[in-house]
């Protein structure tokens, strides 16, 4: 049996299905892709509008991001349960991974080099 940490990092390496950028609802410029480099959650994937912070609001963590698309037909079918199930597992991986690092009394700045 493999431990959760060989799992975990499988989980982080398999490829990412499709998940498009959309314009801002809230203002219409293209939101953008980042990961997060915050010692609470490093390495995690969020989604924002390029105006973040200068009149924008739109913002979230790649799972209720994916959610969104969702929610509102951007992503459909297959597609769309490919993202989900993919932001869940990934999702799911990144907290395991911090878990493990504070259980090694790491911190969470700590990262799990694999």
């Amino acid at each position: 049996m493999r431990s959760a940490s060989s799992s975990t990092t499988n989980v982080l390496r398999r490829r990412s299905p499709f998940i498009p950028t959309i314009p801002c609802p809230d203002c219409g410029r293209l939101v953008s892709r980042s990961v997060s480099g915050t010692a609470e959650h490093d390495g995690w994937v969020y989604y924002k509008c390029k105006k973040h912070g200068h009149g924008c609001k739109f913002w979230h963590w790649e799972l209720e991001y994916v959610g969104y698309i969702v929610e509102n037909d951007v992503l459909v079918g297959d597609s769309a349960v490919d993202a989900i199930g993919w932001a869940e597992d990934r999702r799911e991986a990144l907290e395991l991974i911090k878990a493990e690092n504070e259980a090694m009394g790491e911190g969470p700045a700590a990262r799990v080099q694999r």
